[in-house]
């Protein structure tokens, strides 16, 4: 099997190198984990399509990413490595980040201060309006 096609969006959490690649022969761009010693495949939010995660950020041990549900919209996904988890849903049926058709989303921010995590997202699909959303340490 080969990772390493397109292989971008490099980040460490822990002792695991994380990054964005595409599948050769696919075309399916995942969220894959290297520890030193194999790689394994992390995410796989959307099922069949690409999930085309974009690495956001690391808070509480969890790496942050938005990526495609299986409906193909941009959800807030977070993982430990071996679990993948949809953050929050703020638009069903429409984008979360980036672009709703319509709307020209800007790069979401994601900031981690003291025992939270902020990012930025649309928080009304129909009206293109973005706001920054706080998520909290447990």
């Amino acid at each position: 099997q080969t990772f390493m096609d397109s292989v971008n969006e490099l980040y460490t959490v822990g002792e695991n190198l994380y990054f964005v690649s595409q599948y050769t022969g696919l075309g399916t761009r995942r969220l894959y984990k290297y520890d030193g010693t194999s790689v394994t495949m992390v995410s796989n939010t959307s099922g069949s399509i690409a999930d085309d995660p974009v690495i956001l950020g690391v808070f509480d041990s969890d790496l942050y990413f938005y990526a495609k549900n299986p409906s193909g919209f941009l959800k807030l996904f977070k993982t430990d490595g071996n679990y993948v988890s949809q953050v929050m849903d703020l638009n069903t049926g429409y984008n979360d980040f980036y672009s709703n058709g319509a709307c020209a989303g800007s790069y979401p921010v994601f900031y981690v201060s003291g025992s939270a995590a902020y990012f930025s997202a649309f928080s009304n699909a129909a009206t293109c309006e973005e706001s920054l959303f706080r998520i909290r340490s447990l």
